[in-house]
């Protein structure tokens, strides 16, 4: 300490706080560069970019190197400010020491906050391209350091590695949430519903067995011809006498072409129908839209593992799930409307999850599908005109019935009715 003079002393105390500034602004300036335009300058052979590039390729080394300069930089600042003090305050070494420190401390805190700050008026890429070179060099220097302090980090962390649970679809959900100014609403929307399709299968949008519109090859022509002409769906499904053999599927609009008179064989319609598309019951909507886009068709055939069909989906149902309400000829249009008295008027084939979603009623959605199969569950059994039941805040009144379930039904929402009284 006596062989170093005290003005050298408080030098390297204000060198080694410039250092502390200076690679917090390398660092900020390196992290923020817009990295197309990074990019750009390598494909123009800028050298600054390529280190840079190159450094930001390898981010766990770089944050390493970084990370042992500064408390390099920071011990030593307060190694050297502590014996300025004690040989200027030779008394009251303590008391100085303890000063010494709390000065360092705030000097610290106050450049690392100033030169990011400062680092942001200038040239992004510049700043960045010029301190790539010295961090460059540094992170040579400090290698074997970084690489024996990652695998000492990652070793203290392999235990929890299977302990944290991966969920990357909730992170992406929970990024859009709180990104509000990243994305537009509208777009934000379509990739919460894109992140929807995983997790659902085709049984939840699919329109029923029931609701299928099918065409009778069997019956006669004259009727068979006029089903065509005012068929509400483009493709039909076919079959010959028993429904529940469907045997193709038949373009409407192109059988129409054959026709040459009204009363003209439905036999002729037969080359024009091609073989079904089955789908397995259960499959996620993600994998059935890659399935349509590799079979190039529209439409499929849903199927339980017994080979009867429960339901049919198009193509359009799947993107209506991403795009919104589509103006669609191949969905089941399977409506409700709103009562003046504040309830819910559903046909029994209208969808939970569209009930729960339009109209706001908590609805169970881990079971039945439909309005019409939840409320066979819940009374196991067909149920008379009148009958009411409650499921948790929800009140469902048949108001007509079917041969083989609910044809309409009242839903009241008890919460929100007792709260606008």
């Amino acid at each position: 300490m006596d062989d170093i003079p005290s003005y050298r002393l408080l030098w390297l105390t204000l060198g080694l706080l410039a250092g502390c500034g200076l690679l917090a602004a390398a660092e900020f300036s390196l992290l923020s560069v817009n990295r197309l335009l990074l990019r750009q300058h390598v494909q123009n052979k800028h050298w600054g970019a390529r280190l840079a590039l190159r450094l930001l390729q390898q981010p766990e080394q770089l944050l390493a190197t970084l990370l042992l300069c500064r408390i390099a930089l920071y011990l030593s600042l307060a190694g050297f400010a502590t014996l300025w003090a004690v040989d200027h305050f030779t008394e009251l070494a303590l008391p100085a020491m303890l000063l010494t420190w709390a000065c360092c401390l705030l000097a610290i805190v106050a450049v690392s906050e100033l030169a990011p700050r400062l680092a942001a008026l200038l040239p992004a890429p510049a700043l960045a391209y010029a301190c790539s070179y010295l961090l460059y060099v540094l992170r040579v220097i400090c290698l074997p350091l970084s690489q024996g302090l990652q695998w000492s980090i990652r070793q203290l962390l392999r235990p929890l590695a299977h302990a944290r649970p991966q969920d990357d679809h909730d992170a992406l959900r929970l990024l859009l949430g709180e990104s509000p100014h990243l994305f537009q609403a509208q777009h934000r929307t379509l990739l919460l519903n894109l992140l929807d399709l995983s997790s659902r299968t085709v049984d939840d949008i699919m329109t029923p067995r029931q609701h299928m519109e099918r065409f009778d090859l069997s019956q006669p022509a004259g009727q068979g011809w006029h089903h065509l002409a005012m068929a509400r769906h483009t493709l039909l499904p076919a079959y010959q006498g028993d429904d529940e053999q469907i045997s193709g599927i038949l373009h409407a609009r192109k059988a129409l072409s054959l026709r040459q008179r009204d009363d003209s064989p439905l036999a002729t319609l037969q080359p024009l129908i091609r073989p079904p598309l089955f789908i397995p019951s259960g499959t996620p909507l993600l994998t059935q839209l890659r399935e349509f886009q590799r079979q190039r068709q529209r439409m499929g055939l849903v199927v339980d593992e017994y080979g009867e069909i429960q339901g049919l989906l198009t193509l359009t149902d799947i993107l209506g799930e991403v795009l919104g309400e589509l103006p669609s000829e191949g969905r089941n249009q399977a409506g409700w409307q709103a009562a003046e008295s504040g309830s819910v008027l559903a046909d029994g084939a209208c969808l939970l999850r569209d009930l729960q979603q339009q109209c706001g009623l908590p609805l169970p959605l881990d079971g039945p599908k439909t309005l019409n199969g939840l409320i066979l569950q819940q009374l196991e059994g067909l149920p008379e005109v009148g009958t009411c039941l409650r499921l948790g805040e929800v009140i469902i009144e048949v108001i007509s019935m079917q041969e083989r379930g609910v044809k309409r039904a009242r839903l009241s929402h008890r919460v929100s009715q007792a709260s606008n009284t």
